[in-house]
């Protein structure tokens, strides 16, 4: 009986939704328990929220429709299926990819019961119909925190965001990593100064966001007509003039009261404030990494 079920295990697996030996799950506990402790230290509250939302939402943004796995009943009448989907999209129900859309629909519906600003972490399992590959499966825990305000937030918590994360990834038995800071004002202000406008913004942001993930040549494909024009001469922008930009804004007060005025010729004066802060930080920008 026990060779049997073995032999069936070994020739039925789901790729992408691993299951752990026990030995793997007290690994995995442990992370979950530290990650916890330190954001508990801190001051956050642990939430889960409900494993589906209605596929509208998920789906709002559009790029992820591919990811996300439909809820259906088995039993359910195909036909009957297919009208309440036409008449209330709502009514179709999918599994949450990330833990964004679910975060946010919970501080509406409890918005007059929390205390704001309120201090939050989530580590939850999500699912995402994606190929699986190294280091990423269909079935996994997301570990999020966030800081919710009624309205504006007071700046320290940008800060002290990136400092519990390194203190809770320092905790885990795990190699040292590195947090890159950035900041999306600069990169707004930049994009506006080179023709991007406000109806294209949002979308120009998150196309040059994978820069990283798909390349520089990847980014300027997706980029169309006017917009691929006018960010083209500025491919590749390195993760290290990305840090000093940021970095610069966030410091430096000539830089930011710079930016906030919106001056006419923003690009070419940002170019020139990005190799002088290179160059007051110790970069060398004839290194090929900075270029």
């Amino acid at each position: 009986m026990a060779h049997s079920a073995r032999a069936q295990q070994a020739l039925s697996p789901l790729s992408g939704f691993p299951e752990w030996l026990p030995a793997g799950r007290v690994v995995e506990q442990h992370f979950i328990d530290v990650l916890r402790h330190v954001f508990e230290l801190h001051g956050f509250s642990g939430i889960q929220t409900r494993a589906v939302e209605p596929l509208s939402e998920l789906t709002r943004k559009g790029e992820t429709s591919k990811e996300v796995y439909l809820l259906s009943r088995l039993q359910a009448d195909p036909a009957e299926a297919a009208g309440a989907a036409e008449t209330d999209p709502a009514g179709r129900l999918g599994l949450h990819f990330d833990l964004t859309v679910p975060f946010a629909r919970y501080v509406l519906d409890n918005a007059g019961v929390l205390h704001f600003p309120f201090k939050r972490y989530q580590i939850q399992k999500v699912w995402r119909g994606e190929r699986p590959q190294e280091g990423r499966f269909r079935e996994f825990y997301q570990v999020d925190i966030d800081v919710v305000g009624d309205g504006s937030l007071p700046p320290h918590y940008d800060v002290e965001i990136p400092l519990i994360m390194h203190q809770a990834l320092s905790a885990l038995p795990i190699p040292p990593v590195t947090i890159h800071v950035s900041n999306r004002k600069v990169a707004q202000g930049f994009y506006k100064s080179v023709g991007i406008g406000d109806e294209a913004l949002i979308e120009v942001l998150r196309v040059v966001d994978k820069i990283d993930k798909i390349g520089p040549g990847n980014v300027a494909a997706e980029l169309v007509g006017a917009h691929r024009e006018a960010l083209s001469e500025y491919f590749p922008v390195s993760p290290a003039k990305h840090y000093l930009i940021s970095r610069a804004y966030l410091c430096d007060e000539g830089f930011r009261s710079h930016y906030d005025s919106q001056q006419e010729g923003f690009a070419q004066w940002l170019a020139t404030a990005i190799e002088h802060v290179a160059r007051n930080s110790g970069v060398d920008t004839d290194d090929p990494e900075w270029k």
